[in-house]
């Protein structure tokens, strides 16, 4: 559905190709791209210019709840939850560009030095200088309220436990925590404002 803030009205739009709960969802220009759910390893992008829905390959694993990030025309799908309840760890891209066709799902084989419990979904994300900053989630069936960080140049996760200088690294955005929920405001102007609460 599309709800036009200016006229107060809803219009439905065409369905997914399949249907899907537990996914998770990620905007760039005119397409939204939907990834995953329960039972599902499939994978769809919506055209919001020609109301068309267009299917992509399919995941390497059924993940219910990845986050979702882009980076470098590459669509991230991070850990998430297998339909039968274990907790992922791997990490996979598709390449997104608009010069190429067929792509496929790859697994992205990272290091861990510092051992970070990666077995999460629902983590509040945001990029600086490279690294992308993991807030919070669900593990074991809990909010946890943890930081990590994957670098995407050398494929590395590492831990952030100290505290972290806010004001510097996080000066173009805003993040919110609500109780055991994290949210990120992404203009400053607050005029467009995108907040995603994730517990």
């Amino acid at each position: 559905f599309k709800y036009d803030c200016v006229n107060n009205s809803i219009v439905r739009l065409a369905n997914m190709n399949i249907p899907r709960h537990n996914h998770t969802m990620i905007s760039q220009g005119s397409y939204i791209y939907v990834v995953g759910g329960l039972n599902n390893s499939t994978a769809e992008r919506y055209d919001t210019r020609f109301n068309i829905w267009t299917k992509l390959s399919p995941l390497v694993s059924e993940r219910q709840n990845p986050i979702l990030f882009i980076h470098n025309n590459y669509l991230y799908a991070f850990f998430g939850k297998a339909s039968n309840g274990r907790y992922l760890e791997t990490i996979e891209r598709l390449n997104i560009s608009e010069n190429v066709k067929n792509a496929q799902w790859e697994i992205v084989n990272y290091s861990n030095p510092d051992k970070v419990n990666v077995k999460v979904y629902g983590c509040a994300v945001s990029e600086v200088e490279g690294s992308l900053f993991f807030f919070s989630g669900v593990r074991e069936d809990k909010p946890v309220n943890s930081i990590f960080l994957y670098d995407f140049e050398d494929k590395m996760i590492t831990s952030n436990e100290q505290v972290v200088d806010w004001k510097e690294s996080f000066e173009e955005n805003v993040l919110f925590k609500i109780g055991e929920y994290f949210g990120q405001i992404s203009d400053k102007s607050y005029n467009s404002i995108s907040l995603q609460l994730t517990s």
